[in-house]
């Protein structure tokens, strides 16, 4: 695998993590098409479209869900209760972003003490894209401002995938997610299946091997 520089830091609390994440913006297609998915589990497409689309979509969610990646390029905001408190005084002032890889971030914004949201200037943080998680990275002469007690009280929104064309995804995570779309299947050729929990084992271990960090939103 082609992976961008992993990043293992150890923090205090959890508020580095996104606390809750929505996706603002989706791709208008997935990693896989229906004639791929219709030849690989040996179905009839004109009478499976809604069925097959549905199983996509599912392998799609769950590849994404599981690795914390975003497979094609999307748009995101995530929110953080408080800023990160770091157990070591090697490494400071950061806040992951939940799904990787990381292309940029739009806008970087919080509630002050008089809950009225502002937007932190872009020369207060640097945006690390080449690790895993992405990072925003806040310079140290930036005195981070105190917080309206909420659960959204700091939101970022970010843009992350592999790009925008089916192919640029990795080819391995498009194979697990055939492999998830067959082990579904219900319908198709009984010869194309095999040993259904094969199927599952063999996208779980791919999938697994590309986990970023330790937590799933």
């Amino acid at each position: 695998m082609n992976l961008r520089h992993s990043v293992n830091l150890r923090y205090a609390d959890a508020a580095v993590l996104g606390e809750s994440l929505v996706k603002t913006s989706v791709a208008e297609t997935y990693a896989l098409d229906l004639d791929q998915v219709s030849s690989y589990i040996r179905t009839d497409q004109d009478q499976d479209v809604e069925e097959i689309q549905l199983l996509i979509q599912r392998a799609d969610e769950a590849v994404e869900r599981r690795t914390n990646r975003a497979l094609l390029t999307s748009t995101y905001r995530s929110y953080f209760s408080f800023w990160p408190t770091l157990s070591t005084d090697t490494v400071s002032r950061v806040l992951e972003l939940p799904r990787s890889p990381l292309v940029s971030v739009a806008s970087v914004k919080y509630y002050d003490t008089d809950n009225v949201l502002q937007t932190i200037a872009a020369s207060n943080y640097i945006v690390c894209t080449d690790t895993e998680p992405g990072l925003v990275f806040f310079v140290s002469d930036y005195d981070l401002p105190e917080l309206f007690t909420r659960p959204d009280a700091i939101q970022v929104v970010f843009t992350s995938g592999y790009g925008t064309s089916p192919t640029s995804v990795p080819a391995s995570l498009r194979q697990a997610m055939l492999l998830l779309i067959r082990h579904e299947n219900p319908s198709g050729d009984p010869n194309s299946h095999g040993n259904k929990m094969s199927d599952h084992d063999a996208a779980m271990n791919i999938v697994d091997s590309y986990k970023v960090g330790g937590f799933t939103l």
